[in-house]
């Protein structure tokens, strides 16, 4: 294990701990989690289907000061476009 990835991931909450993967692009992930974790502002996450965007989501809810509140993940795609800004949107 890199010296510098490990001295760097015990600055990181717990759950992002377990969060897989060492490189540049994964510490630069996690150090945006918690900073979108922070925010009281909407967040959507895309990507190609497998990528984890569901696991993101649910350590972002879990590092959030909304942690203890109900967390529901929703499917984008599986939404008509039509209803999608009159149904989500008013969250």
């Amino acid at each position: 294990v890199n010296d510098k990835i490990a001295e760097n991931n015990q600055y990181f909450p717990e759950e992002l701990k377990s969060f897989l993967g060492n490189t540049d692009e994964i510490m630069k992930l996690k150090q945006d989690l918690i900073l979108f974790a922070n925010t009281d502002l909407p967040i959507l996450i895309h990507g190609e289907s497998g990528t984890g965007k569901t696991l993101v989501a649910e350590i972002v809810h879990k590092i959030s000061s909304r942690k203890n509140k109900s967390f529901l993940p929703v499917n984008c795609s599986a939404i008509v476009p039509t209803l999608f800004e009159s149904e989500v949107l008013v969250m």
